[in-house]
């Protein structure tokens, strides 16, 4: 009964109501400043950063194909759009949130283009060939195509020079909340624990990557971009805000399908988010002061 729910639940928001959120954020985003398409190679960076220190975590973990494959997952999915969305609209308002679906872009192509076959590769050393049908499949799914349906009429609207009318952009305001709230809730529904002791290196040093070395790294380039110099330094601090994410609950989907190891990237989100939930408040405190 509750998985049912919270299936129906994310569906409704992913395919209903977060391409109208997209389109009506992108519709009235200041892009003014070329120096902001850097937060697209920032959000690159991120995932590449944290899945390649995911793979030497697990090498020097010493763990099995299946395992490792978990752990690759873990450091490069971040969970930019619940949490993260949730934190840059509470900080910074729809401006924030924005921004961070700007640093977010390439994430899709990137998890289901890469990571998917990445870990398949991993865990069993090759990459079957079922998995490009079930990339077809993915891709064709209304919870995602429709998010890039949306986001693709707000940069065309934005584009027009049309304004957004202010009733939409008070609506705007009502929706992301609601939205990323009710995603939040959906998931809850179906959490599972996980044998955390049998894990906990592999959990320590998934926070490490997610709460020490990606701030640094997108910090630090999001700085050298010249981002504390636009929108008075709003895009540094989301893209900071962005790399101290904890691990994505998209994590933990390829185990399932591509069948290894379920229990390891299980423990690591469990472990991170619970983690996340002291640190990114810390943190958000600091971003505005």
């Amino acid at each position: 009964m509750a998985d049912r729910l919270s299936v129906r639940l994310k569906k409704g928001v992913l395919i209903a109501v977060n391409p109208i959120v997209l389109a009506l954020t992108f519709w009235a985003i200041d892009l003014g400043d070329s120096r902001l398409w850097a937060l697209p190679l920032l959000g690159l960076l991120l995932h590449t950063t944290g899945g390649l220190a995911g793979l030497a975590g697990a090498r020097r973990l010493g763990l099995p194909p299946g395992e490792a494959a978990g752990l690759v997952l873990c450091g490069g999915f971040s969970n930019l759009g619940f949490i993260g969305g949730l934190f840059a609209f509470t900080l910074f308002g729809e401006p924030g949130y924005a921004l961070l679906s700007l640093f977010r872009l390439p994430e899709q192509p990137l998890y289901y283009g890469l990571g998917y076959p990445i870990a398949d590769y991993v865990a069993h050393g090759r990459v079957s060939r079922s998995i490009w049908e079930l990339l077809g499949k993915v891709f064709r799914r209304p919870p995602v195509f429709m998010p890039l349906a949306g986001l693709s009429t707000g940069l065309a609207l934005h584009l027009s020079g049309m304004p957004r009318p202010p009733l939409l952009g008070a609506l705007n305001q009502i929706l992301i909340p609601v939205s990323v709230t009710v995603i939040l809730f959906s998931i809850g529904l179906n959490l599972k624990g996980g044998p955390l002791r049998r894990y906990l290196p592999a959990c320590a040093w998934t926070a490490a990557v997610k709460f020490l070395l990606l701030p640094a790294v997108v910090g630090g380039a999001a700085y050298l971009a010249g981002l504390s110099q636009v929108q008075g330094g709003m895009p540094l601090r989301v893209a900071v805000l962005a790399a101290c994410m904890p691990v994505a609950f998209n994590a933990l989907v390829p185990p399932a399908i591509l069948n290894f190891n379920q229990d390891l990237p299980n423990s690591c989100w469990l472990f991170t988010t619970a983690l996340g939930i002291l640190i990114i408040p810390l943190l958000s405190a600091f971003l505005t002061a």
